[in-house]
């Protein structure tokens, strides 16, 4: 008798007895019709409609799209397949939330794409440590927000032949970004465009890292990219910043810096880049940088900086970095400029 209450007991806890309790412990829900359907169906899923508790796994190699009727939380959602694309159609008002991870492409042997139509995407929880990961050694992930789709991120990473795309008005948002920073961060790209796209990042958002290499950030056509109390530029090698267009802007509050091997940053055809744009802070060619150019060009475009503006590092014929404004185009500065520790433009002049 004895026996069969603690049976009993434990089985309650579990869940498979008390009446409609519920899971007490997280499950992994798989879906299952490769011919898309409503996330709210259970026919669509191995193990049933993941509850707030679980974690939905995407892992057919196969293109379709997922459509929500309301909100839905998880606590994991795992993008996986071997190839194909999952079209999220989360719909205007309606709101999944991940409480602990959106992943995509980052196992062995993944090429997983998601694109997000509509609706919210939140990836947050309260201690500010649900993250979004796209690819990763050994995998391959990719990332397209477009239309009315809105996700935000409490941390997130880009890694080893990722890819990320903000456009046609869709807005991301992040609290904490690596953009190849970490070892195997390569061949990354990152696009923004059209008018109202715009990724804003808080806190430190440089391309690429110590160990990053051949990253491309890309943002043109209206977009914007908003670096909010952080740096922009970039430290990776051999990688690509590309800021074009009428309306786009790049903006970041701190140090906009290059460093690493053979980088370019391009402005041009009327686009504005923002250099400490929130408050007294400077540009800066970091120590290391080598045959590394900065090109301003083209009528209306612009580069402005909020402070100092420092060439250091190796600097000039024998560094071979470069920082041309041609065709046109401005760069201004409200303080000195600084090469090699020697003030040679005086405040609010013309860069030529």
């Amino acid at each position: 008798m004895r026996r069969e209450i603690v049976r009993m007991i434990c089985l309650v806890a579990f869940g498979v007895l008390g009446g409609g309790l519920g899971r007490a412990i997280a499950g992994d829900s798989y879906w299952s019709n490769t011919g898309g359907g409503i996330f709210s169906v259970g026919g669509n899923w191995i193990g049933g409609v993941p509850g707030a508790q679980d974690n939905a796994h995407f892992r057919s190699n196969a293109t379709y799209a997922v459509t929500w009727m309301a909100d839905a939380t998880n606590t994991d959602a795992k993008f996986s397949a071997p190839g194909g694309t999952v079209t999220l159609d989360i719909g205007s008002g309606n709101t999944w939330a991940l409480t602990n991870a959106l992943s995509i492409g980052t196992n062995a042997g993944a090429n997983a794409s998601v694109s997000q139509t509509s609706g919210t995407m939140l990836i947050s929880n309260a201690a500010g440590t649900a993250a979004m990961s796209v690819s990763a050694p050994g995998g391959i992930g990719r990332f397209e927000a477009k239309g009315g789709a809105q996700i935000a991120a409490n941390l997130f990473t880009l890694r080893d032949n990722g890819a990320i795309t903000v456009k046609e008005g869709a807005k991301f948002r992040t609290d904490q970004a690596d953009l190849g920073h970490w070892n195997g961060g390569n061949w990354n790209t990152i696009t923004i465009s059209d008018a109202n796209s715009e990724w804003t990042a808080l806190g430190n958002t440089p391309l690429g890292g110590y160990w990053g290499a051949y990253d491309t950030l890309v943002v043109s056509n209206g977009g914007r990219m908003t670096v909010v109390n952080g740096n922009g530029g970039g430290s990776s090698h051999y990688s690509t910043m590309v800021v074009t267009g009428t309306g786009t802007v790049y903006s970041c509050d701190k140090v906009f810096y290059i460093n690493g091997t053979l980088n370019t940053v391009t402005v041009s055809d009327g686009a504005l880049l923002k250099s400490s744009a929130g408050g007294s802070s400077y540009f800066q060619f970091y120590a290391g940088p080598i045959n590394s150019t900065v090109l301003v060009t083209d009528p209306g475009t612009i580069f402005t900086n909020n402070g100092w503006m420092y060439f250091s590092g190796n600097w000039g014929p024998e560094g071979g970095n470069r920082f041309i404004v041609s065709n046109g185009a401005a760069a201004y500065s409200t303080g000195p400029v600084m090469i090699q520790g020697s003030s040679v433009v005086p405040s609010s002049n013309v860069l030529m």
